[in-house]
């Protein structure tokens, strides 16, 4: 037969094995990406679902101790029996002689919606701001007193009310209301020479005199009239301040900020946050709850938990389930498992050195359950320092536990 007759192979195409075998490596190699890509995507959320409340928990960490740490009594009189307000827990308004019922501003184990996540802790701590320091009073007649005089205070001198104005902003008077008489300021400390102090919160800013500014002594410097003033002090009742003359003076520790920490829903969303809030007044559970009317700032979302233990002179950590306060001391003695405050007690919120704070944080997202989700094995959180929180299931959770030691205060002191 010639050659041309024969059939060309190069035109026949493949065979039916040949085009199987192809197909099922095909398939092969398609099952085998298809499931190494699930695995890897599976891995990078499993990752990513651990990194979350780990990265969460030491942001809220390092927020809480910068605060923590940087808490200040602004007493600098008296510095081996420091005045409390560097960590508040409770304070008492008061107009002359007369006491409102007490405030509390720290919490253990909260259990009213309205003022944290149930279980979790509240704390309130003393801040210096930019500028704080000691302003002296010439005049202080009682505490009842309808105005008193500041002097040495002439930052906005000779123009009397940029001076005013000034002044308000180191009492840290609301933002929204500087320039007008009738702007509260934050609570202050009005410390004696022998280191006795009070709280008061200023009213009513009247005027300021330049103009009393002299070369000679006595040295009369810008003089502030405030009226009236509201007296804020713990419930162990008045430190009797005495400043009646410029031999015998009282100081003004102005330029401190009370701040307060707590974990609340979303009002919106429902999700867990660390909230703060710093508005320049203390922290008053009947006005400032949680809900649509909430005047915290937002921190972090999907932090579950915030625990704090007091740690005292005599190396007692209260609120910890490794050490217990002693036996001896009833239980009435701290109302709602708080410090006292203002009182001679060995367990005053005055004798804390250090705080050792936990937060506990979430994953953004539930985890589906092949990953260990609803129905998995998501691993369990410890608790911290005997909370009684209810952490979402379905989250992985981080546990994070730092201990800050006040600046102003020792150990052993």
């Amino acid at each position: 037969m010639p050659s041309s007759s024969r059939p060309d192979r190069r035109s026949q195409g493949f065979t039916l094995v040949e085009v199987t075998v192809a197909m099922a490596v095909l398939v092969i190699v398609l099952v085998l990406s298809g499931t190494l890509l699930v695995s890897m995507r599976s891995f990078a959320q499993k990752q990513q679902a651990f990194a979350e409340p780990r990265q969460t928990a030491r942001r809220a960490i390092d927020y809480l101790a910068y605060y923590a740490r940087g808490a200040s009594d602004m007493n600098f009189v008296q510095q081996t029996n420091p005045a409390p307000n560097a960590l508040m827990v409770w304070y008492q308004n008061a107009t002359g002689n007369t006491s409102g019922p007490p405030v509390q501003t720290c919490w253990d184990d909260v259990t009213n919606a309205s003022i944290a996540l149930p279980g979790t802790d509240v704390l309130t701590v003393a801040e210096p701001t930019v500028g704080s320091g000691p302003i002296s009073i010439v005049k202080w007649p009682s505490i009842a007193a309808a105005n008193f005089d500041v002097s040495n205070y002439s930052q906005g001198c000779p123009d009397d009310t940029q001076n005013l104005i000034d002044f308000q902003r180191v009492m840290g008077c609301d933002p929204s209301c500087i320039g007008t008489g009738k702007c509260p300021s934050a609570p202050f400390l009005i410390v004696d020479s022998t280191g006795n102090w009070q709280f008061y919160t200023i009213t009513n800013f009247m005027t300021s005199q330049c103009s009393n500014i002299t070369n000679s002594p006595p040295n009369i410097f810008p003089q502030i009239v405030i009226s009236p003033s509201n007296g804020t002090n713990p419930p162990g009742g008045f430190h009797t301040v005495t400043c009646n003359n410029d031999l015998n003076p009282c100081h003004i520790m102005a330029g401190v900020q009370f701040v307060t920490f707590r974990v609340a829903p979303d009002a919106t969303t429902g999700i867990p946050r660390l909230e703060e809030l710093n508005i320049g007044g203390l922290f008053n559970p009947t006005v400032q709850t949680t809900g649509a009317n909430d005047p915290f700032t937002p921190l972090l979302d999907n932090v579950e938990d915030l625990q704090v233990a007091y740690i005292y002179k005599d190396g007692t950590i209260w609120n910890s389930s490794q050490q217990v306060l002693s036996s001896a001391l009833p239980a009435s003695t701290y109302l709602n498992n708080v410090p006292t405050q203002g009182t001679a007690d060995t367990y005053d919120a005055q004798n804390v050195v250090g705080l050792r704070i936990s937060v506990v944080a979430r994953s953004a997202r539930p985890i589906p359950t092949f990953l260990g989700g609803p129905g998995g094995k998501v691993p369990a959180v410890t608790p911290p320092e005997n909370s009684a929180a209810v952490y979402a299931a379905g989250y992985y959770h981080y546990r994070l536990t730092a201990t800050v030691m006040i600046q102003n205060r020792v150990l052993g002191n």
